[in-house]
């Protein structure tokens, strides 16, 4: 947590960021802000929402308006924090590996239909990936088709400030999705009862520094592969969102990923069951570090030592 005292880009802060947001959790988002804020880091705040927009709820760049205004920024953390998630392009951009290299096979557990549709989307997909004139044309037939004039610009100020593969890929999958269901999902609202404790020790996971040495370490002990490790604690926990819509497309890619490291899906719960305890464990004093910065403001909240 050195950005708390110095001043210096923190990777657990821009790790919890995304957490708070996938666990609708408001008090630790708005503190999470303000410490960015501060740390003079509000161009990552910027940057990440349209990653964070379509990985986390992309059915709401249909109603929020990206631009870099960073109050306009900050209130739309808060309402995709406080909206149901939906990870269908997350699910569909982590199988795009997978349909490309012909290792989505046709088994028991998809159906005919199932493999017609995510081919026909990543058909549609592939000439988009740095091509201007294929994303437009994307862009073309979805708003031929309906697509609010809203959406098409958040597809394309998402595909712009893309730095990674997977952060243009969401949009462009987004867009044929939307080409496909011919609809985008509406947005639902959290209640009270739908938020969960917060486990301050998931934002420090494979991408800080100290969450993945902690995360090998631990997996070294049980005589883990440390990699297969890291990919599991993604997928098992730091990638979960709370509550979310349900997506077929998520828990597939979930499947996959851990049938291409070797794993069942019971086998990788029953490997967390085993590493998270050491996890935790050992990052018990950072995570109650970081608990009693991110929810000092909050009135009667319960710290448990």
């Amino acid at each position: 947590m050195e950005t708390l005292l110095n001043h210096k880009k923190d990777d657990v802060l821009r790790s919890l960021l995304q957490k708070a947001v996938r666990r609708s959790q408001l008090f630790i988002l708005l503190e999470t802000m303000n410490q960015l804020i501060k740390n003079n880091d509000q161009d990552f705040l910027i940057k990440r929402l349209p990653v964070i927009l379509f990985e986390e709820a992309w059915h709401l760049a249909n109603v929020i308006e990206l631009d870099e205004n960073i109050d306009n920024v900050l209130n739309n953390y808060i309402r995709i924090c406080l909206s149901y998630k939906n990870k269908k392009i997350a699910g569909l951009a982590s199988l795009y590996d997978i349909i490309v290299s012909k290792h989505f096979l046709l088994d028991d557990s998809h159906s005919r239909e199932d493999y017609d549709y995510i081919s026909e989307v990543f058909d549609n997909t592939k000439g988009s990936i740095g091509g201007d004139f294929y994303f437009n044309n994307l862009c073309r037939v979805a708003k031929e088709q309906g697509a609010s004039s809203l959406f098409l610009k958040n597809c394309m100020i998402a595909r712009k400030n893309a730095n990674l593969f997977h952060d243009e890929l969401y949009p462009i999958i987004a867009l044929n999705v939307f080409i496909e269901d011919k609809h985008i999902p509406e947005e639902k609202h959290i209640g009270e009862e739908d938020v969960l404790k917060f486990p301050f020790w998931i934002a420090i996971d494979k991408h800080t520094k100290k969450g993945k040495e902690t995360i090998t370490e631990a997996a070294n002990k049980l005589r883990i592969n440390p990699e297969k490790a890291l990919a599991v604690s993604f997928w098992l926990e730091g990638g979960n969102c709370y509550p979310q819509m349900y997506s077929r497309w998520y828990d597939k890619a979930v499947q996959h990923k851990m049938k291409s490291i070797g794993y069942t899906l019971e086998q990788a719960r029953q490997i967390w069951e085993q590493l998270s305890p050491l996890i935790k464990h050992s990052l018990d004093k950072e995570s109650k570090k970081l608990e009693k910065v991110m929810m000092k403001k909050v009135i009667g909240y319960n710290f448990e030592e």
